[in-house]
């Protein structure tokens, strides 16, 4: 039987989803899990997420042995997990689903806060000490990653992806009670792509770059910002499907 498991998690206490050796993951915490329940094959992720990062409703795929079921595995997967996952729902899903490969798009978040740190917060939202935050221009400019583009001015070196081209389905930015909420959704996000876009609107924000110099770097152009913002204010918010 192949399941779904949808899930949650604190990114600030994982070194990334990925497995990494020597490193604790989100993807390790589960397959450690799996271990201790002697099921021996291990999940495969719908995307990965960078250190720091978090979800709201992650997605894998399992292949469970003949002696398990989705019913059977919600409850002892729930207890066992630590803390800082939360599985929300395990249902079976037919044999050709794949986590990565059927997702037709994915969501993301990204909060930011120009004010003084909230040290109760601050490992979910992205506090950066800014002065003349001019977020009217963010909002005008937003719209330029809207649609079908060539990112590859705005993806991490080492990326491995075959194609930089990604289709950007919605893209938005507004406050709400004193924080600045970017919101995006694609057929697919290249490797920190969206910290590197929130980080160019960013130094648009503050004067160090211009509509049109990010026009000319989504175009290939030249590069006019690398700043990459921090993690924690990012959230992998739904895998469609």
């Amino acid at each position: 039987m192949k399941v779904t498991i949808v899930f949650s998690y604190n990114g600030s206490k994982f070194f990334g989803s990925q497995t990494q050796p020597n490193f604790r993951s989100v993807e390790g915490e589960l397959n450690r899990v799996l271990d201790t329940l002697q099921i021996p094959n291990r999940v495969v992720m719908s995307s990965r997420t960078d250190r720091g990062v978090h979800a709201l409703r992650q997605v894998c795929h399992l292949e469970l042995p003949n002696s398990w079921n989705s019913k059977k595995l919600f409850t002892p997967l729930s207890k066992l997990v630590s803390d800082d996952i939360s599985i929300l729902s395990i249902d079976e899903v037919d044999s050709d689903f794949h986590a990565r490969y059927s997702a037709k798009s994915r969501s993301y978040r990204y909060i930011l806060s120009t004010s003084s740190p909230n040290p109760f917060l601050k490992e979910y939202i992205s506090y950066i000490e800014i002065e003349n935050f001019d977020f009217s221009q963010v909002q005008k400019a937003i719209s330029i990653f809207k649609g079908t583009h060539n990112f590859q001015n705005f993806r991490k070196s080492g990326s491995d992806t075959k194609s930089d081209i990604r289709t950007m389905f919605e893209v938005r930015a507004y406050q709400w009670k004193g924080l600045y909420i970017f919101k995006f959704r694609a057929n697919g996000f290249l490797r920190s792509q969206i910290r590197l876009i929130v980080g160019a609107l960013i130094d648009l924000a503050i004067g160090k770059v211009s509509i049109q110099q990010l026009q000319e770097q989504l175009e290939g152009q030249k590069v006019y910002s690398r700043y990459l913002a921090p993690p924690n204010g990012l959230y992998l918010v739904n895998v469609q499907y």
